[in-house]
């Protein structure tokens, strides 16, 4: 899917008049996760009755390992929390189930990814 039809979809992951959105910034191994989490972030917003071009997010990164996503709506809180906890169960490099967590610079791996970048 391209940025444009992504951002058709989900309007909130667009980064100004930019060709680039969220995602581009984010983990590759997360996309579907995050995908995921717009989905269901914009079924809360339609069953609260509030239109997406008044939901807005004002920073989506990576911090210690986890997602994290910052917005202007209560009723999302539950559903970033979920995701944010799902993320350490995926490999941030390829989306494999991860199985490890490095030291220093936190992040969640899968196997081949840490033997293939030597991360320990």
């Amino acid at each position: 899917m391209t940025n444009k039809e992504l951002v058709e979809i989900y309007p909130f992951l667009s980064i100004d008049d930019s060709e680039f959105t969220l995602l581009d910034f984010l983990p590759k191994g997360w996309r579907g996760l995050i995908l995921h989490l717009c989905y269901e972030i914009k079924e809360v917003l339609n069953k609260e009755g509030i239109p997406l071009s008044e939901y807005y997010v004002f920073q989506a990164k990576e911090k210690f390992g986890l997602l994290c996503w910052y917005d202007n709506m209560e009723c999302t809180k539950d559903i970033i929390l979920e995701h944010r906890k799902k993320s350490k169960d995926i490999c941030c490099i390829c989306g494999a189930p991860a199985t490890y967590c490095s030291t220093g610079y936190i992040s969640y791996l899968c196997e081949d990814c840490k033997k293939k970048f030597d991360i320990y």
